[in-house]
């Protein structure tokens, strides 16, 4: 990827970090359908249910920690790098997602579960176009200016230093 290594492993910790947090919230939500419901059918109904809103933030938790971690560093992704975090997205809906469904067959899920790694790596291009878009804005700049005669609205003295901003954005006629 086009960052370092350890923003590469920063951004995979943050993902596990943030994972283990939905995880801990699914395991207290499930444990709340398991008193409420003793239907089977409705119990993996609502587990079903549960499973697909969890792994569509533990999908976006993967975007956002990598995004993050290219925004840290300033950088901008290019094709390799959104291959890379796309592959990421198709391994982590492809396989163990670290979920207790009891009795449910996630083979029942395989098409929403495959709508939600398209709707992932959609949400991931989208991202990566605002970020180029945020990178090509012009920056606003701030200046120093240093005055020892009076200039409009800038206090007199010497060795007087004010920030004043300029939007650089507007043309000068």
């Amino acid at each position: 990827m086009n960052i370092s290594q350890e923003s590469e492993r920063m951004a995979q910790t943050n993902c596990q970090l943030a994972w283990e947090g939905m995880r801990t919230e699914y395991d207290r939500k499930r444990y709340i359908l398991d008193l409420v419901w003793r239907n089977d059918s409705t119990l993996n109904k609502e587990i079903g249910k549960l499973v697909l809103e969890t792994l569509t933030r533990m999908g976006d938790a993967l975007t956002d920690c990598f995004l993050e971690a290219f925004a840290l560093e300033g950088k901008v992704l290019i094709q390799d790098d959104l291959q890379a975090i796309n592959r990421k997205l198709e391994i982590f809906f492809a396989g163990n997602y670290g979920l207790q469904v009891g009795t449910l067959d996630l083979g029942t899920l395989r098409g929403e579960i495959d709508n939600l790694d398209e709707r992932a790596c959609a949400r991931l291009q989208a991202l990566a176009h605002k970020m180029k878009l945020q990178a090509a804005k012009p920056q606003k700049a701030t200046y120093e200016l240093n005055i020892n005669q009076n200039y409009g609205p800038f206090q007199q003295g010497p060795d007087n230093t004010q920030d004043f901003k300029t939007d650089e954005t507007k043309s000068r006629s």
